[in-house]
């Protein structure tokens, strides 16, 4: 949600999600009014200042040079970080050949399997849709498995991991050479 105001007849907006807020105001002591605000109403924050903020999975990246950058790497770290195991080898696709295959004799996920299953898919949901358009089919065909997920799903999962792993580490290589620069340029007025 978005909320614009007029303070000192300058523009303050706040941005808000659950828990994720971001102020921003010409005068930095505006900003440190409405903190303080938000404080005395809901107890303590923890506030971010400088060039650099994580809003929702998002990195942006304020260099100065009146352009912001924009990109989702952190979160796809994070998703890659669910398994618990190093995923250091890289994939040259997303999905394996059998991706649409339900195979009926592969067994099931363990309950903690299930557990990391239903959290990195719908991380990797998020990140199709911020910037990562290359691993969406394999996502979209396993949001369809969150219930009942097998060995087979693990697998397939593990490959979107692997790829983007791949990506991740070249990220300023090959992802640019097929969908452009991850890092959205804005350019400011």
């Amino acid at each position: 949600m978005r909320r614009q105001k007029n303070i000192n007849d300058r523009q303050c907006t706040i941005v808000w999600h659950v828990d994720d807020n971001k102020i921003s105001h010409v005068d930095a002591d505006m900003v440190e009014d409405v903190i303080s605000k938000i404080e005395s109403k809901f107890g303590k924050v923890v506030v971010t200042r400088g060039d650099t903020h994580n809003f929702l999975g998002i990195r942006a990246t304020f260099p100065g040079d009146r352009t912001v950058h924009i990109d989702t790497i952190q979160h796809v770290k994070e998703a890659i970080e669910d398994f618990g195991k190093p995923m250091d080898r890289g994939a040259a696709t997303p999905a394996l050949r059998n991706l649409f295959d339900m195979e009926g004799k592969t067994e099931g996920l363990t309950p903690r399997q299930q557990q990391k299953f239903r959290s990195i898919v719908p991380k990797l949901l998020w990140v199709t849709k911020r910037g990562r358009p290359d691993i969406e089919l394999p996502v979209a065909f396993l949001c369809t498995r969150v219930d009942k997920c097998k060995s087979s799903d693990w697998k397939k999962t593990t490959k979107i991991a692997t790829f983007s792993v791949c990506n991740d580490k070249r990220c300023e290589n090959s992802f640019n050479r097929k969908y452009g620069n991850n890092v959205i340029i804005i350019h400011l007025r």
